[in-house]
């Protein structure tokens, strides 16, 4: 009986020794992306207090605001994205995020169903380094040692300190303190663009083949349809989006529309010259960058998104009518406002270097 007590005592101070280390040599990405904050954050939300949860890769994090949609709409949701998600991770952190919310609407902005050129190593790290430990990180890791041809093992996923034992020269501070920060994110998993991308003359697409489509691998179409079979499961609706893009086009718009039309689920297409025009994107002001909107993107993109969940049939008027006001989101708002404060004035000096660009070309 003794031995079998000092068994377990020893192997339970083995894994708490395993989980202080994972804890202080995982990079914290609290920079960039964000992916730290994002996840972290998104754990630490109220159980069940989320009306719409947004999914993707950093064209989602960089396209919706929760904080606008907020102040808006009343409307809480979080964007649980990561820089070039693959959308099979994207298929189990839905499954992940849906243990703790029960959203209303699921919003999946679908690049990461079409486009993974950027995918690497380092992108599957930073989508499930903070995932906590479950089935779904399980099946997750063992789903993309089979698709992808990466070079990390498994067990470097589910043992960080296997790929990470040698940051000990570069540690900070943060690496020891993070883990006792409060892991309220302000921002709910959005990240803010400042700078101006003025390149392209693009004003949305209008379609003329519909038949033109792209060349999906399988395993993109077949994530994406466990995604669709997975919100009917849980009785959650899904919306498919894809944020505006300056170079975009038909066949991407194609490809998702059809599947949208063969599952009977919405597509909210920002790309379309309608819904571009509807929404009043604008080239010269509100691209970060040729794949991800800034400041002014973002705004008009969520401010669009707030009244088309709100006019179409996603079950969340008489819900924001209910609502009561929330200190802590209240809070968060003031934050994210003079957070918003030196951005703007950033950007606004982005745009008017850009408009000088283009006045002194015109002459």
């Amino acid at each position: 009986m003794k031995k079998g007590f000092s068994f377990v005592a020893w192997l339970l101070a083995c894994i708490l020794c395993l989980t202080e280390l994972k804890n202080i040599f995982v990079p914290k990405w609290t920079d960039d992306l964000a992916p730290t904050y994002t996840i972290d954050g998104f754990y630490a939300e109220e159980r069940d207090s989320l009306d719409v949860i947004f999914f993707g890769s950093s064209q989602a994090l960089y396209g919706f605001s929760p904080m606008e949609m907020y102040e808006n709409t009343g409307i809480k949701s979080y964007v649980c994205a990561t820089g070039s998600q693959s959308i099979v991770c994207t298929y189990y952190w839905i499954r992940e995020a849906l243990k703790y919310q029960k959203p209303k609407v699921i919003v999946l902005d679908t690049w990461c169903a079409l486009d993974e050129s950027v995918l690497g190593d380092g992108a599957m790290h930073c989508t499930l380094d903070y995932m906590r430990f479950s089935p779904n990180k399980i099946e997750a890791v063992m789903a993309i040692d089979k698709i992808y041809d990466f070079e990390t093992s498994p067990s470097e996923y589910f043992l960080p300190i296997l790929k990470y034992h040698d940051r000990w020269k570069e540690l900070t501070a943060e690496d020891f303190t993070y883990q006792f920060q409060d892991k309220d994110f302000f921002l709910k998993g959005h990240r803010v663009g400042e700078s101006i991308y003025a390149d392209s003359k693009s004003e949305g697409i209008i379609v003329e083949d519909p038949e033109n489509v792209c060349d999906m691998e399988d395993y993109q179409a077949q994530y994406l349809q466990k995604i669709i079979n997975y919100c009917k499961e849980k009785d959650v609706k899904l919306l498919l989006t894809k944020t505006a893009l300056p170079v975009y086009g038909e066949e991407s718009h194609n490809t998702i529309q059809k599947i949208a039309d063969e599952n009977q689920i919405p597509f909210l297409d920002y790309n379309m010259h309608e819904v571009w025009a509807d929404a009043g994107m604008n080239y010269l002001t509100d691209f970060a960058d040729i794949l991800h909107l800034n400041i002014n993107g973002a705004t008009k993109t969520t401010s669009y998104m707030g009244e088309y969940l709100l006019e179409h049939d996603f079950g969340l008027s008489e819900a924001v009518k209910v609502s009561e006001p929330d200190e802590t989101w209240n809070e968060d708002l003031k934050r994210y406002q003079e957070y918003l404060v030196p951005k703007k004035e950033q950007l606004e000096e982005n745009i008017r270097f850009w408009e000088a660009v283009h006045a002194n070309d015109e002459q």
